[in-house]
């Protein structure tokens, strides 16, 4: 049983590291994600700045390369807007909003924030109660852009809700796949849910119906 589950282990790496090079990845759309966006190298303008911001507030940025994609990711999407879920450390949320100065972006959390986050942060910060606070933001008529759920012991409640409020441009990231694995099982198995891609310790989610359904192992 160990064997096979260090077999397993193997032909994953093998497939992510492939994929993150794009070779296997059919679609033009996904490829492109996958170099010049999700694994793209060059730095851009604002990551000095957002170091800074995050070494002022004391915070150990141990996801900067994660939170750096991210800031790709928005600023690539441009979305309508941005929410994040984050009772932890929200230093993913200012890389979310810098792309950008159009996007509104808001933050839900349930946490007392450092005074030097609320400085930093040009966005909307909402305490209180996950689910019903993200329900009065968005609508049928106002789907969502970008949704980054992060520190929430409500995922699949948030998700199962935030799902039937989609358009073909929104997508959702989920943090935290070890221990949400039970819901990204579901969500790849979800017709809704067209594009999946799964980086292990997090994942994303399209909704374009323009597209043909595929989970990614990146």
């Amino acid at each position: 049983m160990a064997g096979r589950n260090i077999v397993h282990k193997l032909t994953s790496w093998a497939a992510r590291a492939i994929h993150r090079k794009g070779f296997g990845v059919q679609s033009p759309w996904a490829y492109e994600l996958v170099r010049d966006v999700f694994f793209e190298q060059l730095p851009y303008y604002a990551f000095e700045e957002l170091k800074e911001q995050a070494r002022s507030m004391k915070t150990k940025d141990k996801k900067r390369y994660h939170h750096e994609q991210l800031f790709r990711i928005a600023h690539y999407l441009h979305p309508s807007s941005i929410v994040e879920i984050n009772d932890g450390c929200p230093t993913s949320v200012l890389y979310l909003a810098a792309p950008h100065s159009d996007m509104p972006c808001t933050l839900i959390t349930r946490s007392e924030l450092p005074t030097l986050f609320t400085t930093a942060f040009r966005g909307k910060v909402i305490t209180g109660n996950h689910l019903t606070t993200l329900q009065s933001l968005f609508s049928q008529d106002k789907p969502v852009g970008i949704l980054h759920i992060c520190d929430t012991n409500e995922a699949e409640s948030i998700y199962d809700w935030a799902v039937k409020n989609t358009d073909n441009n929104s997508v959702i990231i989920l943090e935290n796949l070890a221990s949400n694995a039970t819901l990204w099982e579901k969500i790849v198995s979800d017709e809704r849910a067209i594009i999946t891609f799964d980086f292990s310790k997090w994942g994303m989610i399209v909704f374009d119906k323009k597209r043909v359904k595929q989970n990614y192992l990146l």
